[in-house]
């Protein structure tokens, strides 16, 4: 829990889910599950407010802070470096360093990809990674490596999108799972392309695919 991501992740997490059973007591009238809830969360509030300087989130974002000299946090979104630096951690810069070398590259590169091993052969040799799934596909493999991870994966991701169609609670968290998914490969990378993180969104799909089966059972 030291970095960004997953407190982001748990955040978006209580929050559809609160809306959720929020809209759903109002609509059946359930005045005291609503006064519980909000007393809970600002309880928690009230307790995540104090117990955060003393998290490893909290420690790393003001170490990052101040290496960075930022006195002032909305100095983040007016200023492209800090905002490559804090928030995407050179992600950006690690992006137009790759899309300067996939330019540079021969046509069969293009097509195939540049591979994880930038400028081969030469002086400027790197192996830093972008770190952001969707480029990394892209540029790692070429426009026909793309287009078969896209077809390979588009399938299954539909049919789980289909069997999701009803509006139940269950389904309502294997929706925010894949909305997670979709999220945490543009900010945090190694989710598509790491079978060690991409096992469990598998399993995942296994499961609601699963869930569709036995409900109809």
């Amino acid at each position: 829990m030291g970095t960004k991501v997953p407190v982001l992740s748990l955040l978006i997490f209580i929050l559809i889910n609160f809306i959720y059973l929020f809209v759903k007591w109002i609509k059946i009238k359930k005045y005291k599950n609503i006064i519980i809830s909000i007393i809970l969360v600002f309880i928690a509030l009230i307790i995540s407010i104090i117990g955060l300087p003393k998290t490893s989130f909290y420690k790393n974002i003001q170490i990052h802070k101040n290496f960075l000299g930022i006195k002032n946090y909305t100095e983040v979104l007016t200023n492209y470096k800090l905002l490559d630096h804090f928030v995407f951690s050179q992600r950006l810069t690690f992006l137009n360093n790759t899309n300067k070398n996939y330019k540079k590259a021969s046509l069969s590169e293009k097509l195939v990809g540049i591979g994880y091993i930038e400028n081969y052969g030469t002086d400027k040799v790197s192996t830093k990674t972008i770190e952001i799934d969707y480029f990394e596909i892209f540029y790692r493999n070429g426009i026909i490596g793309l287009i078969l991870y896209i077809v390979i994966v588009i399938t299954p991701f539909i049919q789980v999108i289909k069997n999701l169609k009803n509006k139940n609670y269950l389904n309502l968290q294997f929706k925010i799972s894949i909305l997670l998914i979709l999220l945490l490969a543009l900010f945090s990378g190694h989710v598509f392309v790491t079978p060690m993180v991409s096992i469990f969104i598998a399993l995942l799909f296994a499961i609601i695919n699963t869930e569709k089966r036995l409900s109809k059972n």
